[in-house]
């Protein structure tokens, strides 16, 4: 189940995996929900891509909001990115 709730995650969401986060894509972030049971928080960036991130696990779920969230409810094909 996912809730797209952007206060939800910030209440434990740890601030160096976030920067983590945005040196591998070099584009800042706003978590903007949760999923999987509460361990994957997703974000938005600010060029419009839709991601998850779960400590090291972080990937791209999609590149706007539109095929992020087919992607998520129907395909589950996630790229996973490293740096």
């Amino acid at each position: 189940m996912s809730d797209f709730t952007p206060t939800k995650p910030t209440d434990w969401l740890d601030p160096l995996w976030v920067e983590h986060y945005e040196n591998i894509i070099e584009n800042k972030l706003c978590p903007i929900g949760i999923g999987f049971s509460e361990h994957m928080t997703f974000f938005l960036s600010e060029s419009g891509g839709f991601y998850g991130g779960y400590d090291d696990y972080f990937c791209l779920i999609g590149n706007d909001v539109e095929s992020a969230l087919q992607n998520l409810f129907f395909e589950h094909d996630f790229t996973q990115l490293e740096k």
